[in-house]
Order: structure tokens, then sequence, then C-alpha cells
């Protein structure tokens, strides 16, 4: 039997505009552990990881001197967080990215990227973003154990 490259569901990112706030919701009204807080040495996002059962949600504050990482419209009319993307777990990065872009996907001009010590010294990541059929943002996400 081949082993698979697309391993399963990693976690769903959301945009927030306070993302203390946002943390307090999650932990306080949903029961929800938080895992880890960092700000993104590669773009400046502030993030935090929570994790409730099997459902892990990664909150993203964008920096404010930087619109470019924010969607240019809602989807939802007066909502003030929006889905940024849902991650998929792949087993190799590269042979990951090479499958969809054999199906026509095109991937963001950053390609496959390096994300040191996310949450932890032990845990680097490699992370890659495209957009399915509908325009839905989808991250390949690689974990590297150290």
């Amino acid at each position: 039997m081949e082993d698979k490259l697309f391993t399963g569901y990693s976690h769903v990112g959301i945009y927030v505009t306070d993302l203390e706030e946002a943390i307090r919701f999650y932990k306080e009204v949903l029961d929800f552990d938080l895992l880890f807080q960092l700000v993104n040495e590669s773009d400046g996002l502030k993030i935090a990881m929570l994790q409730l059962g099997n459902c892990s949600i990664e909150l993203l504050e964008p920096p404010t001197d930087r619109e470019v990482l924010l969607p240019k419209e809602k989807i939802v009319e007066g909502a003030s967080a929006t889905i940024n993307h849902v991650a998929i777990l792949v087993t190799d990065i590269k042979k990951a990215f090479e499958h969809v872009r054999s199906f026509g996907y095109e991937f963001e001009e950053r390609g496959i990227y390096f994300v040191p010590n996310f949450g932890s010294d032990r845990l680097d990541l490699n992370v890659a973003f495209f957009r399915g059929p509908n325009g839905e943002r989808i991250e390949l996400f690689q974990r590297i154990e150290k």
C-alpha cells in the first residue's frame, strides 16, 4: 500500500481584529485550550493556536501597518472576522505542491516557505497556500519535528 501524501485536517485559520479578545472568547465561552501564542517572524501576524478535542483553530491578527493580508471584501456583511484558510496536513510538501500544481492550481507568490519555532523550539513548518476551485484558500502544512 502506498503512503498517503495528504494525511488529514490540521486547522482552520480565522482573521480577527483583537487577538486577546478572540482568545478569551474561545477559551471562556467555547472551552478551547490555548496551545500557544506567537508573532510570525515572516509576516508580522500575531497568532494563537487553540484546541477543543480534535478541532484546532488558528487565530490571526494582522499587523496594523499592513492591509495586504486582509481580504478585500467581507464574505458576511458586518463580520469583523473571516475564515482565512483551511489547513491540510501533508507528509512531503514538495510532492504535495507538485501534485496540486499538476491539476492546474497555482500557488501564492511565496510558494513553499519555512516557519521556524511554531509554538515551540521543537517544531518548524513548511507551508504553501493556493486557492481551490471556488476561491477557498487552502494551506499545505508540513510539520518538521526537531
